[in-house]
């Protein structure tokens, strides 16, 4: 959806108070699907007449950042029916892209990176997801394209430093925590803290029955053995937590083989602000054949922003108009617009599910005539 950048120079101004469809240039069978746009009636509403002069102001509507965060560690090499576990993972999250990239920017992390304990590194900064024209056709538009490439060019390899990875997404949102969701794609128990030790009952080989002596994880018992394979649960629990007390919302999705971590990840899922309503409170992948369910589901829960940001306030509140694709939105409470600031508006109800579904081209605030009133 495109918005209004500066004022309206050469720009055709909306169709006077009282036009008819045809002197609006809008033909008959689209005012007819008006009400399908999320409900909203548009040809309904009445419009500005000539009698006041007005100009579009600079706006942009805040978005909803949706950032990839995806484990490709070494055990996402794992075949299972035939399926490999990161190609099925890539696959679904490349299609949540498809799915709700009109009402988001997207951006991407994969861990590790440059090593195999290494911290995650972003591959795909923070970018507008393509129009929903590109679902609607059947098609991947190029920021989904892109997203494919980058996560199919990093095969599976290392280990899980999670929190060292959560950390670097802190500090990458910190300043876009409005707004914010972070989605967790793993399979395994997080690891890779040099600094820490742990008894068997905390080690990954032991806990995951591949240990064939009483501690993998500690030197004293194997001098091949490495602290580094100790479940790093409470850093990274912490690092969760740190994302939310920031405002951004963590979606933790355990797909095959993170079963023996269910406690942790429903634990992480609980203090990233953003679970499930039921048990499992994360959204857990019991076979790759049901991960494009889990991602619609997860992508049902990503909203869509409905907020608007004028870049200076108006010098009248009461001389400002909303625009949908040149017809007004009124301002009503229920389903049109109101202010929250005086450069902040947000819109409701009916006009904001047209402008969620992504069936609103351009959006356009206009400042100089009375405020239509539903």
């Amino acid at each position: 959806m495109a918005l209004v950048a500066a004022c309206g120079g050469d720009r055709a101004r909306p169709p006077p108070l009282g036009a008819t469809a045809a002197d609006a240039g809008v033909e008959a069978d689209a005012d007819a699907a008006a009400p399908d746009a999320g409900g909203f009636d548009a040809s309904s509403k009445p419009l500005i007449d000539g009698s006041c002069e007005y100009h579009s102001v600079a706006s942009r509507r805040e978005p909803v950042r949706l950032y990839f965060v995806v484990d490709r560690s070494g055990s996402m090499k794992e075949v299972i029916d035939d399926k490999r576990k990161s190609d099925a993972v890539y696959t679904g999250l490349v299609n949540l892209a498809r799915r709700v990239g009109h009402k988001c920017e997207l951006g991407l992390m994969i861990f590790p990176f440059g090593g195999a304990c290494g911290a995650g590194a972003e591959v795909l900064p923070l970018q507008p997801g393509d129009p929903r024209s590109y679902f609607d056709a059947g098609k991947a538009g190029p920021v989904a394209q892109n997203l494919s490439t980058l996560l199919f060019a990093a095969p599976p390899n290392g280990g899980t430093p999670t929190a060292a990875t959560l950390v670097a997404v802190r500090k990458r949102l910190e300043a876009d925590a409005a707004h914010s969701f972070v989605v967790l794609a793993t399979d395994g128990g997080p690891n890779c803290n040099f600094a820490t030790s742990c008894g068997p009952e905390e080690c990954i080989p032991n806990i995951e029955q591949s240990c064939k002596i009483s501690n993998c994880c500690d030197p004293a018992v194997d001098p091949q053995a490495s602290p580094s394979s100790c479940l790093d649960d409470g850093p990274t629990l912490s690092a969760v937590s740190s994302l939310a007390a920031l405002g951004v919302r963590v979606l933790v999705v355990g797909v095959p083989g993170s079963a023996p971590y269910a406690s942790l990840l429903e634990a992480m899922a609980v203090a990233g602000g953003a679970p499930r309503p039921t048990a499992p409170r994360y959204y857990r992948v019991d076979d790759l054949a049901t991960v494009e369910d889990v991602f619609t589901q997860l992508g049902e829960q990503i909203p869509a922003s409905c907020t608007f940001t004028l870049d200076a306030p108006p010098a009248d509140e009461a001389l400002v108009n909303l625009y949908f694709d040149d017809v007004v939105v009124p301002k009503d409470p229920v389903d049109g617009w109101t202010y929250d600031s005086a450069t902040t508006l947000t819109v409701h109800g009916k006009s904001c599910e047209a402008l969620s579904a992504g069936l609103i081209e351009r959006a356009e605030v206009f400042v100089g005539c009375p405020s239509v009133v539903d």
